[in-house]
């Protein structure tokens, strides 16, 4: 992923708290600070955040298409979701850059999530030179995952 989109996150004891008032500029660097802050108990996530502003119009979702500045890597398919990681390598349209899919489980003794070894991981390999392809509307499958589903992108 481009530098640009990227953010820390800052863990801390306690909320942040400020008055917003419309129209006062300190309360838009107050939205930025809070975008990037959380509470403490969650440090071990050692999270990035990427927020970005969307522009058109309001549609029920919302996307930022893959192409040179957000590249797709990886999908950690949730442990709860019915589908492997054979059955969205279809669904994985031709890009730059390989895309590793495998499936999480709860790890046995630690509160974590960890590669479900139950599940073959499938690697999508990357195509040669797909830059034709950013920029404009590609055609192909789209489904929508009720079912939790995490995205790394790079």
């Amino acid at each position: 992923m481009n530098d640009d989109y990227i953010g820390y996150v800052q863990y801390v004891d306690s909320r942040l708290l400020s008055p917003i008032e419309e129209g006062d500029a300190n309360g838009i660097q107050f939205i930025d600070e809070i975008l990037y802050h959380k509470a403490q108990e969650w440090s071990y996530e050692k999270e990035l955040r990427a927020i970005v502003l969307l522009d058109g119009p309001k549609l029920p979702m919302y996307h930022i298409p893959f192409g040179t500045r957000i590249q797709l890597r990886e999908v950690i398919i949730g442990s709860k979701c019915v589908f492997s990681p054979l059955d969205l390598a279809p669904f994985i349209l031709p890009q730059e850059t390989p895309v590793k899919i495998s499936k999480a489980r709860p790890a046995f003794k630690a509160f974590e999530m960890v590669e479900n070894k139950r599940y073959k991981s499938v690697n999508v390999p990357a195509e040669r030179d797909c830059r034709a392809l950013h920029g404009r509307l590609r055609k192909g499958p789209r489904f929508l995952l009720r079912a939790p589903l995490a995205v790394k992108v790079a």
